[in-house]
């Protein structure tokens, strides 16, 4: 900085001597990037593991806005590309490729059917090659929550929240409070863990993708 220095440009002055926005503890867009970045990470992982348990989390408001625009009529187009997937999907099941798939995302789809089978008991055995039997919602449904755990497994920071919840106290069951203090105590360690910043993430690659 230049105090003393009287060989200083009026320029370098102006810069330097410009007042910085006084830091608000309650207003996160006052503070420096580092516990900016800090602050958004631990919001949205703590919305992604425990905004379920809340009506007043991000997730539940998100959720309620989403219902509300269904029962206004809102749906869901499926487009030719996903229609092939689906079809891609059913093929591979009668191969039995479906092994494969994490016991996580199989609870979820048996809990979440509502006592209704996610395939169609007449078509999903059909040797007929052009038959496919899995309902289209169960096949969206088991794909969303397979992106889901890879999102959250290529992580780092997920992975060291579900590895601090885990080591945090092998004799005592793991509730929301453990998980909630993990995510704070990891999103504490910006500079340990190695993370490529969106900021800083290098687009140049996409430019000759059509969207």
């Amino acid at each position: 900085m230049c105090i003393v220095d009287n060989n200083c440009n009026m320029e370098d002055r102006k810069t330097r001597g410009r007042p910085r926005k006084p830091i608000d503890v309650n207003d996160p867009d006052t503070w420096p990037r580092l516990e900016k970045r800090q602050h958004k990470r631990e919001m949205y992982l703590k919305d992604v593991f425990l905004g379920h348990t809340t009506d007043k989390s991000p997730k539940s408001k998100y959720i309620d806005s989403q219902l509300e625009r269904m029962n206004d009529g809102l749906r869901v187009r499926i487009d030719p590309d996903m229609i092939e997937a689906i079809a891609d999907i059913g093929a591979m099941h009668k191969i039995g490729m479906f092994r494969h798939l994490p016991d996580s995302v199989l609870e979820v789809l048996i809990r979440r059917t509502k006592g209704n089978l996610p395939f169609d008991p007449e078509t999903v055995g059909d040797p007929n090659p052009s038959m496919r039997g899995w309902r289209h919602t169960a096949v969206i449904r088991m794909a969303l929550e397979v992106m889901r755990l890879y999102l959250m497994a290529m992580d780092p920071y997920v992975r060291e929240v579900v590895r601090s919840t885990l080591s945090a106290d092998n004799h005592k069951k793991i509730g929301l409070r453990e998980v909630a203090q993990s995510i704070e105590r990891v999103c504490g360690l910006e500079t340990m863990i190695d993370y490529e910043d969106d900021d800083d993430f290098d687009f140049s690659s996409l430019e000759g993708v059509e969207f």
